[in-house]
């Protein structure tokens, strides 16, 4: 005979965790887990991956292929994301294709722009269709695969045939070394996959200097990347990227053209400097809506202690 006072207690930790598992980061929920197993299922289950996670391998397996449940992925190291991927080659192997991931952090580890769009997409892949927010760190492609390419201009592939987009997808937050470059096919193929996201961020370590006049971005930014990001509302970006650049220039500095939902632009600057001059004219062309800066942000004639 079960114990009134033992279930009230279960009860109680349920409401408890309802009300404050959704405020936890995901190593925390985690943790909170290991402590009150009865939590299970009020959120999405933490599923962190790092050296020594090989051991739990099948249940790792059965907890993002669980149908009744959503799972957020951590990758803490290189060997956690080896095992991902081997999970991944496994499903694929034996025909499971659908996992319930509904998060994706990969910033722990260094991958290609190609990798990230191979493991999101391609022949026999796995499913993400509860997938809405990916971070990762990446590394700018250098050299350019063939498959799925054709028509070459100088260095740079077209993308040809359709990109299937993330059906669910909310959030893509990268970060790219050394630096974003508007020649690059593996990015604008990872735009087309994230064309569905509310909020995207796009920071690259290198972008520390304004850009020259008259690049030739035009003719690659036209046919490689999306020229409506239809869902948008959150821009991030280093402040001097390409991508800015790129943008103003097809859309003649009417950003509406590619970002016609944008509600907000986050500039950032390398090291956290960031000159109040370029800020100012981003402000100008970004009209009716936010245009904000981290508040840690120093202005080579101030600091800024608050944001736009």
């Amino acid at each position: 005979m079960s114990n009134p006072s033992s279930e009230l207690r279960a009860l109680t930790q349920r409401a408890v965790g309802q009300h404050i598992m959704k405020y936890l980061q995901i190593t925390d929920r985690w943790s909170c887990l290991q402590v009150f197993p009865t939590w299970r299922g009020l959120v999405a289950t933490p599923v962190i991956l790092a050296q020594g996670s090989e051991r739990n391998r099948l249940k790792i397996t059965r907890q993002l292929t669980n149908s009744e449940e959503k799972s957020n992925l951590l990758v803490r190291d290189e060997k956690g994301f080896s095992l991902f991927v081997e999970i991944l080659n496994t499903l694929r192997f034996t025909g499971s294709l659908s996992l319930n991931l509904v998060s994706m952090d990969l910033r722990a580890t260094v991958l290609s722009i190609s990798d990230l769009n191979d493991l999101l997409s391609g022949p026999k892949v796995v499913v993400f269709q509860h997938l809405e927010s990916v971070s990762a760190t990446l590394q700018h492609t250098q050299f350019f695969p063939t498959e799925s390419h054709a028509s070459w201009a100088g260095n740079t592939p077209v993308l040809t045939g359709p990109i299937p987009l993330l059906p669910r997808l909310k959030s893509l937050n990268v970060f790219i070394i050394p630096k974003l470059s508007i020649n690059s096919t593996p990015l604008a193929k990872l735009l087309r996959l994230a064309l569905n996201a509310s909020s995207i961020t796009l920071r690259d370590r290198d972008s520390s200097n304004p850009p020259r006049g008259g690049q030739p971005f035009s003719w690659y930014t036209r046919h490689n990347f999306p020229q409506s990001y239809p869902n948008l509302k959150h821009l991030s970006a280093s402040i001097y990227t390409e991508f800015l650049t790129a943008m103003l220039m097809e859309t003649r500095g009417d950003y509406k053209t590619w970002f016609p939902a944008l509600e907000k632009l986050t500039l950032f600057d390398q090291s956290n400097y960031m000159k109040r001059q370029d800020l100012e004219e981003y402000k100008d062309i970004f009209k009716g809506i936010t245009v904000e800066v981290p508040p840690y942000t120093r202005f080579l004639d101030g600091v800024v202690t608050s944001v736009f």
